[in-house]
C-alpha cells in the first residue's frame, strides 16, 4: 500500500517554505496600502473593483498552496506516485513495466454455404454483466464451404467515448475456456467459442506504484550491499601473501558468484598462493556467496618509442616498464599518460609512441616489449 505523508508533516513543510498563511494576500494588500490613499477604500470594502481583484488574488493563492501541498510528498521517494515515481526509477536505470495485452485465438463455427468476412477492428466480447471486449487483429475471408475458422483478437478497454479505441493491459482479460462469446456486428455464425490450450499472449497488469517503488528501494539497497561486499572481499584477499592487487571482474546475481582476478607485483601467481587465497575467501565469505578466483595472466604489448634526443635506450625502456607497473590492475593502455611521463623525464626529447591505446581483456595485465628507435 502506498505510503501517505501525514498532513502534519506537510503543514510543517508548508510553514518552512513560507506558503502556509491562508491570509497572505489580504495581509499583503493591507501592508502595501497602509498610509496611502487606498487604505480606507480597501478596508471599507466599498470598492467593487478592488473587492473582485482581491478575490481573484485569493483564489490564485489557494491554487498555489494546493500545488505546494501536492508537490511536497512527490519530492520523497517513499511517497512519490505516478510520473514522479517514474522519474525516480529512471534515475536508477529502471522503467515501469507497462503490462501486456491479452491476445487470444478464437475458434468460430458457422453454417456451410455461408461466407464470413471479418475486418481488422471488429469487436468480439464475452457475454457477461460487464463484457470484456476484444478487437480482431487482421482481416479474414472465410469460404462458404468452411464450417470452422480461427482468428486472433486483442483485449480492448471498456470505453464510453464513441470511436475511441483503447487497448488494455490486464490479466483480468485472460479469458478461460468455455465462455460464451458474441460479436458486436451481426455475423452468420452459430457460436463462437474459445478453445485454445495456451494464450497467444498472456495479459499482465501495468506495474503499480508500490511494486515499482519496492524495486527502486531494492536496487538502492543492493548497490550499497554490493559495494560493501566487493570492497570487503578485495581487502580480504589482499591479506594473502603474494597477492598485491584484486579486481572484481563480474557478479552473477543468479547464484551470488563473484569472479575475481588476482595479481602479483609482477607476474602470475603460483598455485600455492591461489590455493591460500581461496581458503581465505571460503573461510570468511557469507554463506550464500561463491568465489571464483583466477590468477591474472600476462599480456605482451609492443611499445615503440621513436625519438630524437632524450636518455639512453635502456633508460627509456626502464621508464616504460615502470609506467606499466604503476597502472591500476585492469586498466586499459592510453598513450597520453605514458607520453606525459616521458616528457616530464626528458623535456627536450621529441618522440612518438605506438600504439596509441589498447584495451585490456579481463584477467590480464600488460607487460611491455619496448623498442626505442631514432627518428630519421
Amino acid at each position: 500500500m502506498t505510503n501517505t505523508m501525514s498532513e502534519k508533516t506537510i503543514d510543517t513543510m508548508m510553514e518552512e517554505l513560507g506558503v502556509d498563511d491562508s491570509d497572505f494576500i489580504a495581509t499583503k494588500i493591507d501592508d502595501e496600502t497602509s498610509g496611502t490613499v487606498l487604505e480606507n477604500l480597501i478596508q471599507s470594502g466599498k470598492s467593487l473593483v478592488m473587492t473582485i481583484f482581491q478575490r481573484c488574488l485569493d483564489a490564485l493563492w489557494v491554487l498555489v498552496q494546493s500545488a505546494f501541498r501536492s508537490l511536497i510528498p512527490q519530492l520523497f521517494l517513499q511517497y512519490a506516485t505516478g510520473l514522479w515515481l517514474d522519474e525516480y526509477a529512471k534515475d536508477r536505470g529502471l522503467t515501469r513495466y507497462p503490462g501486456q495485452f491479452t491476445k487470444l485465438t478464437l475458434t468460430a463455427t458457422k453454417d456451410s454455404g455461408v461466407g464470413v468476412t471479418l475486418h481488422e477492428g471488429d469487436v468480439f466480447y464475452i457475454v457477461e454483466q460487464e463484457p470484456r471486449r476484444y478487437q480482431v487483429l487482421s482481416d479474414l475471408e472465410v469460404e462458404e464451404a468452411e464450417t470452422e475458422f480461427q482468428f486472433q483478437v486483442q483485449a480492448l478497454a471498456p470505453t464510453e467515448i464513441e470511436n475511441e479505441v483503447t487497448y488494455i493491459c490486464s490479466k483480468s482479460y485472460n479469458a478461460a475456456t468455455g465462455l460464451e462469446w458474441d460479436c458486436e456486428e451481426a455475423l452468420p455464425i452459430n457460436t463462437v467459442v474459445y478453445q485454445e490450450s495456451e494464450f497467444d499472449q498472456v495479459g499482465e497488469d501495468k506495474e503499480d506504484d508500490d511494486t515499482l517503488r519496492e524495486r527502486i528501494f531494492s536496487l538502492i539497497s543492493l548497490e550499497s550491499i554490493e559495494l560493501g561486499i566487493s570492497l570487503y572481499y578485495e581487502q580480504l584477499l589482499k591479506t594473502v601473501a603474494g597477492v598485491a592487487h584484486v579486481v572484481l571482474d563480474s557478479v552473477d546475481d543468479s547464484d551470488a558468484t563473484l569472479n575475481f582476478s588476482l595479481y602479483g607485483e609482477s607476474g602470475q601467481l603460483s598455485q600455492e598462493v591461489m590455493d591460500n587465497a581461496l581458503d581465505t575467501f571460503n573461510g570468511a565469505k557469507m554463506r550464500t556467496d561463491k568465489g571464483v578466483l583466477t590468477s591474472a595472466e600476462t599480456l605482451s604489448i609492443d611499445i615503440t618509442v621513436s625519438r630524437t634526443g632524450g636518455g639512453a635506450d635502456s633508460e627509456i625502456i626502464s621508464q616504460v616498464s615502470d609506467y606499466f607497473l604503476s597502472l591500476e590492475r585492469g586498466e586499459d593502455y592510453e598513450s597520453c599518460f605514458l607520453y606525459d611521463l616521458l616528457h616530464d623525464e626528458w623535456p627536450e626529447m621529441v618522440f612518438r609512441l605506438s600504439p596509441q591505446n589498447m584495451d585490456l581483456p579481463t584477467g590480464k595485465f600488460f607487460v611491455p616489449d619496448t623498442t626505442v628507435e631514432a627518428i630519421s
